[in-house]
């Protein structure tokens, strides 16, 4: 997804570091993970201080390899560095850390994208993924009132996830989350 860094703050990049910005973030989008990290490369490359372009090479290396923790934390962190305003590098924090099972570390990353109160896509996004932690860990009451408030967002996106979510099957069957998948 291409995000419009420059509505706050950031000074505007070429016109192609935006171009291999945006080409990694359509790759990221699409589950092309290395093309993705290829893209976010040369849009670095171009521009050393494009603090977005670090944030999708982080994410997509979490994804692109399943022991790419440590590296794919140290890109994230050091765009956080870069920009600690920057709510979707901490949802990208938040979404690695659940990826390899930091869920306390997941949650509080993705709370702080929150309370950083940008109205972005992944705003819902980042209760969902808070949603999904207390799925995995059995939490009904607490996955329900997350996924409530994701819900407010965008409810039938929100609600079609959720229906298929491998991460709620710990609490499928409680009648709070029943009630709610049902509604």
């Amino acid at each position: 997804m291409w995000i419009d860094h420059a509505a706050h703050g950031a000074q505007t990049p070429s016109a192609e570091v935006r171009y291999w910005y945006r080409e990694g973030s359509i790759a990221f989008s699409e589950h092309r993970y290395l093309a993705a990290i290829d893209d976010e490369n040369r849009a670095i490359s171009e521009n050393p201080a494009f603090e977005p372009a670090y944030t999708v090479k982080g994410i997509a290396l979490a994804y692109a390899y399943n022991d790419s923790y440590n590296a794919a934390m140290l890109i994230l962190r050091q765009a956080i560095t870069m920009d600690p305003y920057d709510g979707y590098g901490w949802f990208n924090i938040g979404l690695c850390n659940e990826r390899y099972g930091f869920f306390g570390q997941g949650i509080a990353a993705y709370e702080h994208a929150i309370h950083l109160r940008q109205r972005a896509w992944w705003l819902p996004w980042a209760y969902y993924g808070i949603a999904c932690i207390y799925g995995r860990e059995g939490d009904a009451e607490l996955a329900v009132n997350y996924l409530k408030v994701a819900l407010k967002y965008d409810h039938k996106t929100i609600l079609n996830a959720a229906r298929s979510e491998q991460d709620f099957a710990p609490v499928r069957d409680s009648p709070q989350f029943k009630d709610l998948i049902n509604s």
